[in-house]
């Protein structure tokens, strides 16, 4: 157990973020003690910094030839999960009264990329496709930065709720590309990090992750917006997630088997389609809704089904690995 609490210790830190923006949303809100409405921009950039300097490129280089495998993955990401979403939403909403910052949030849950670190972790606890799975993964977080904004710039277009698409990718492209590629930029510069420090680093880009959570929950608690929020919507909104989390998995691991992939690459398809980032999803949401009181309505389903993914797909890596030793 005391294993388990420490390699899922972020788990624990996301319950610890939103009970401190309950506790103490003075910190955390816009013009409060932490500046968050100045301090944020400056996480995301030292966020995307550090991910510059962690991104494995040799490992890129070795999985980039997989064309059919890459085209299937992003299919998933950026193409089916979109659509089942729009579609999923717009079923939910003949029965259901859902608030409009929801169904936002879980638009944008469908269109983000998925993640780098738990994907990769669990197709290699699986047995799968390594070099495949950290080839789509990074790819897909890169390709979001472009994809995730014009999907959101549709959506909320179609539902008379315009967003500046123009002047969103401008910001993106100062507060995301930007650092990332000067991580990049430095790294081929600087002997290879060792597995410590890129523990640290991963660990530090961990609690700016925690902090951006806190201050968007921070402003939320602080503007009263969870007041309109009870154990319906929270119970209904854990619903949505898992069910989303459930029919992607399934499509994931029809698509293998459809497409006909060898086992390492069924096993990649099935943790990189499914999976969402928070890494990216926090820090984007937070330059596409700036100052947004109900920012944290917005990110609920992230949040959610970031839980979700982590609990359902380790125990799944870890059938999955059982079975490959049995046979």
């Amino acid at each position: 157990m005391k294993r388990w609490a420490l390699r899922n210790w972020f788990l624990f830190g996301l319950l610890a973020a939103l009970a401190l923006a309950v506790l103490w949303p003075r910190g955390g809100a816009s013009g409060g003690v932490l500046r968050a409405e100045e301090t944020t921009r400056w996480a995301v950039m030292a966020l995307f910094f550090l991910r510059g300097l962690l991104l494995p490129v040799r490992e890129l280089a070795a999985g980039a030839l997989r064309w059919r495998l890459h085209a299937a993955t992003h299919g998933l990401i950026f193409l089916a999960a979109p659509l089942l979403a729009w579609g999923g939403l717009g079923i939910w909403e003949i029965w259901f009264d859902l608030d409009r910052n929801l169904r936002t949030g879980f638009f944008l849950l469908a269109v983000l990329p998925t993640t780098i670190a738990s994907a990769a972790g669990f197709t290699v606890l699986a047995g799968g496709n390594t070099a495949g799975a950290v080839f789509n993964a990074t790819a897909s977080n890169l390709i979001g930065v472009v994809l995730t904004p014009l999907w959101m710039g549709w959506f909320l277009a179609v539902r008379a709720e315009p967003l500046p698409v123009g002047p969103v990718v401008g910001q993106v492209a100062f507060l995301i590309v930007l650092p990332l590629l000067a991580g990049q930029g430095i790294k081929l510069w600087i002997p290879p990090l060792g597995k410590r420090t890129a523990r640290w680093m991963e660990t530090a880009g961990h609690l700016l992750i925690l902090f951006l959570l806190y201050a968007a929950f921070a402003n939320s608690v602080q503007s009263g917006v969870f007041r309109e929020v009870g154990p319906a919507t929270l119970a209904g909104v854990a619903a949505g997630a898992a069910g989303a989390f459930a029919v992607m998995t399934i499509l994931a691991r029809a698509t293998g088997v459809w497409g006909r992939f060898g086992r390492p690459d069924r096993i990649c398809l099935l943790f990189c389609g499914p999976q969402k980032t928070l890494a990216a999803g926090v820090p984007l949401a937070n330059l596409l809704f700036p100052g947004d009181p109900a920012l944290s309505l917005i990110l609920l389903p992230l949040v959610v089904y970031h839980f979700i993914q982590l609990l359902v797909g380790g125990w799944l890596a870890e059938r999955l690995r059982e079975k490959s030793n049995a046979g």
